[in-house]
C-alpha cells in the first residue's frame, strides 16, 4: 500500500511522494540520503572546531547553566549540558583535529568520524599520501584499517572494541569529572585513553587487586556450588 506521508525536502518543499513516479521519488529520495550522509560525515568535524573554539576562548564562560542559573565553571559542565547524545563524539573530534594538523579540514570533513580517528593513528608521513585519504574518505572502516594493514604494515594498528556505556545523569557528571582529572594528572588525552589509565591504576593497587582476585574466587565457588557442578571442589582450593 503506497505510503500517505510527505517528505520534508529543503529543496523542494512538501513533496507528496504518492503523486510522483516512483522512479522519480528514488532519485529524489537517493539525493536526499546521500545529502545527510555527507552532513553527517562534516557534523563530526564542525562539532570538534566549534568545541575547540568554545575551550580556547573560554567562551562557556559566557553562558548560563540551566541547572544553577550561573553562568558555567567549567568547559566540561558546559559540554555536558549542550551535547547529552554527543558528547563522547566531542572529545573524539577535538582530539582528532589536535592530533592531525597536516591534512586539511576540507579533507577532513569528507570522511567518516570512524577513518578520521584511525587516520589520527598514523604517522604523518602515511597519512599525507594522497592514497591514503582517498580510502580515508570512501572506504569503510574495516576496508580502510584492511588497506592500511596490507600496503603500511609497519603502522602496527590494534582494532577498536565499542564499548557502550549508560549511566545515570549524576553518575556521567562523576565519571566525566574522573576522566578530566585523568587527563590533567596523568597527562593523557581522549576519554578511551583516560579510561584505560584510571582502570591500570585501580588494577595496580595491590591491597585492591588482591581483595578482587579474593571476591572473585569466592563467587566462582558459589556459582559452581548452585549449578552442581563437579569441579566446585578445585574453585575451593583458590580460598585458602
Amino acid at each position: 500500500m503506497p505510503s500517505q506521508r510527505k517528505l520534508n525536502s529543503p529543496l523542494n518543499g512538501q513533496v507528496d511522494l504518492t503523486a510522483m513516479p516512483d522512479a522519480e521519488v528514488a532519485r529524489i529520495l537517493d539525493a536526499r540520503v546521500r545529502d545527510l550522509e555527507r552532513q553527517h560525515r562534516r557534523s563530526f568535524i564542525e562539532l570538534g572546531l566549534i568545541c575547540v573554539e568554545m575551550s580556547d576562548r573560554s567562551l562557556w564562560r559566557e553562558l548560563v547553566d540551566p541547572e544553577t542559573g550561573n553562568f558555567f565553571q567549567s568547559f566540561s559542565s558546559w559540554l555536558a549540558d549542550a551535547t547529552l547524545v554527543s558528547r563522547s563524539a566531542a572529545y573524539c573530534a577535538m582530539k582528532a583535529l589536535k592530533d592531525i594538523t597536516d591534512v586539511p579540514i576540507a579533507e577532513l570533513e569528507e570522511m567518516p568520524r570512524c577513518n578520521v580517528m584511525t587516520l589520527q593513528r598514523l604517522s604523518p608521513q602515511v597519512r599525507q599520501d594522497p592514497k591514503v585519504i582517498e580510502a580515508a574518505k570512501t572506504l569503510s572502516a574495516d576496508g580502510f584499517l584492511q588497506m592500511i594493514e596490507e600496503e603500511f604494515a609497519g603502522q602496527h594498528l590494534e582494532r577498536n572494541e565499542r564499548m557502550a556505556l549508560n549511566p545515570t545523569r549524576g553518575a556521567r557528571k562523576m565519571i566525566d569529572e574522573a576522566l578530566s582529572a585523568a587527563g590533567v594528572l596523568y597527562g593523557v588525552e581522549g576519554r578511551e585513553a583516560q579510561i584505560e589509565v584510571l582502570s591500570a591504576f585501580f588494577m595496580m593497587a595491590e591491597c585492591e587487586f588482591e581483595q578482587y582476585e579474593g571476591m572473585s574466587n569466592r563467587r566462582a565457588y558459589e556459582i559452581a556450588l548452585s549449578v552442581g557442578t563437579k569441579h566446585a571442589e578445585t574453585h575451593a582450593d583458590t580460598l585458602a
